[in-house]
């Protein structure tokens, strides 16, 4: 799949949903029918108009490419008077590695009988006796390695290609043991990063996540896998992963985009809050005018363990939303920026001030799907306690979030 062909997912199934509504608008692509068909991510080959959709990357990039510019320019005109949106330019690029596996493998992180056996057999007295509390772990063993290896062997065939592949609009590019790489369309890069991590673990997603990957025959929880009835063990929640992910125009370099995606893993590895590194995920976006947005933080996935949602995914998915569909200003993010710069390191005005710019910028157009005040309140206590190791780097930690979550919620970026 090409990076232009995965930025322009959420064009094309948004042309297929409005071609499959009014199919007289397919004879404004008759320019494309002449040209290629390009590799497609697989959740979009079942599009009812996939054969002329198909088409589409190639044609635009051919018809860029010549002296005359008529043809090109009325493609476009096409393809925006089709999906409602000028053609989506960016794509999302993840690189993710499990944190420690050497020590998974070597036993530092093996649990000794006692953590390891059920809660009613740790309350028999005989089993007490044998395998007392403070009991060294065990040593690894042939069969041990086995099972990690089967477990990361399945983990990168078998589960995280249906995340990536099948709920979402994404291609695996490798996947191997505990190291994967996948291009995933820019709308779709937040659920596809918190899916990955959970599946990982065999953690039971949020509710709207979970019924998204319940959609595929995936179903997460319990540290295992099921895929269409077949269990799979997954690594557990003592097992970490940490993930760069790189948000760049298609036609940015990939060398360039790969450089800045391992740069981004390192950063979310290296990020200690607390104390403890690791555990962490970047998302860098690389502009085309030049300039990027970095935001880095951990997953702290313990509110997912309670049923509830991740704070900081959560937070800016809701903003994402809210400015895309327009419920908030775009401007809310750019007024935001010199308002946390005057109040520099005041800490409890933050949320009030964050709230307050929500307010003031909501349009009347569309209805917030959130409280102002409890997601400027969840989204501050998030940044506090996963995406910094310095209080006085609270007001910058929370505008690289906003910045981010704005620069998602475009359509037809440039």
């Amino acid at each position: 799949v090409s990076t232009h062909t995965m930025a322009m997912a959420p064009t094309l199934e948004k042309m297929d949903k409005k071609l499959v509504e009014q199919p007289d608008l397919e004879q404004e692509l008759e320019l494309v029918k002449a040209f290629d068909r390009t590799a497609m991510p697989a959740k979009l080959v079942d599009m009812a108009f996939y054969d002329i959709l198909s088409k589409l990357p190639d044609a635009l990039d051919g018809l860029e490419d010549l002296d005359d510019q008529s043809k090109f320019r009325a493609l476009r005109r096409s393809v925006k008077e089709i999906s409602g949106v000028k053609p989506e330019k960016y794509y999302a690029l993840i690189l993710m590695d499990g944190d420690g596996m050497g020590k998974w493998m070597d036993g530092q992180n093996r649990k000794n009988f006692y953590a390891a056996a059920h809660p009613k057999l740790r309350e028999n007295q005989i089993f007490l006796d044998k395998h007392p509390k403070d009991e060294d772990k065990r040593d690894p063993s042939p069969a041990y390695h086995a099972a990690i290896s089967g477990i990361l062997n399945d983990f990168s065939s078998m589960v995280a290609p249906r995340v990536v592949e099948r709920a979402f609009k994404g291609k695996v590019i490798y996947a191997g043991g505990d190291d994967l790489m996948a291009f995933v369309s820019v709308d779709d890069v937040l659920d596809t990063m918190l899916a990955l991590r959970l599946a990982f673990a065999g953690q039971k997603p949020p509710e709207e996540l979970d019924k998204k990957l319940e959609e595929t025959g995936l179903e997460l929880g319990g540290g295992f896998a099921k895929i269409n009835g077949k269990l799979y063990r997954m690594m557990g929640q003592d097992a970490t992963a940490s993930m760069g992910v790189v948000i760049a125009h298609y036609s940015t370099p990939l060398s360039v985009v790969l450089k800045t995606a391992r740069q981004a893993e390192h950063r979310a590895k290296t990020l200690k809050v607390k104390g403890k590194d690791r555990d962490g995920f970047c998302i860098t976006v690389l502009k085309r005018s030049g300039g990027a947005e970095t935001f880095t933080a951990k997953w702290n996935l313990e509110e997912i363990d309670k049923g509830l949602d991740s704070p900081l995914i959560s937070a800016m998915k809701a903003l994402q939303h809210a400015v895309h569909d327009g419920a908030l200003s775009r401007r809310f993010a750019f007024h935001l920026r010199g308002i946390l710069h005057d109040l520099g390191g005041v800490e409890d005005a933050i949320a009030p001030a964050l709230a307050y710019q929500i307010e003031r910028q909501k349009s009347g157009k569309m209805q917030l799907k959130f409280d102002p005040k409890t997601l400027s309140d969840t989204l501050v206590h998030g940044v506090k306690t996963s995406a910094m190791a310095k209080v006085d780097k609270l007001p910058e930690r929370v505008l690289d979030l906003v910045m981010v979550a704005e620069f998602l919620s475009r359509e037809g970026r440039s």
